[in-house]
């Protein structure tokens, strides 16, 4: 028996997800390339499905630093530390602080907006935007 699948790669927050999700359907965990149930256990997949996701956030990673996407994922403006924290849930592990931003930084994919974020529990950190320009 031979089957076709076909796999589509989207991005999107997982409260946006589960308010449109109903009681049939559920956010499953995904950590390298395993689907893992709710008690961390990972799911059976069939037929090569567990290699296309693979292949999805093999994708995915190796995109990460010349992409738009992660900023999709973020508001207009953000922090670096909210930055690096896309980038770590992609990747799937911690990033070097200091690397990261200046490699970021020296990109030229940021730009400051010349103001702070003064919600948060540290102390105020400058707000930057994408450059849009940066991505054409």
């Amino acid at each position: 028996m031979r089957v076709v699948s076909v796999g589509y790669v989207a991005l999107a927050l997982a409260d946006t997800l589960a308010s449109v999700l109903d009681d049939d359907h559920r956010l499953l965990d995904l950590r390298e390339a395993a689907v893992l149930d709710g008690g961390g256990e990972p799911l059976a997949l069939p037929f090569g499905h567990a290699g296309m996701l693979a292949a999805a956030l093999a994708y995915l990673r190796a995109d990460l630093d010349r992409s738009a996407f992660p900023f999709g994922l973020l508001p207009p403006t953000f922090t670096l530390r909210e930055l690096q924290q896309v980038h770590e849930a992609v990747r799937g592990e911690r990033l070097n602080k200091p690397a990261f931003r200046k490699r970021l930084l020296d990109s030229g994919k940021l730009e400051g907006t010349g103001t702070r974020d003064t919600g948060g529990r540290f102390r105020p950190a400058e707000l930057y935007r994408m450059r849009t320009e940066a991505f054409a």
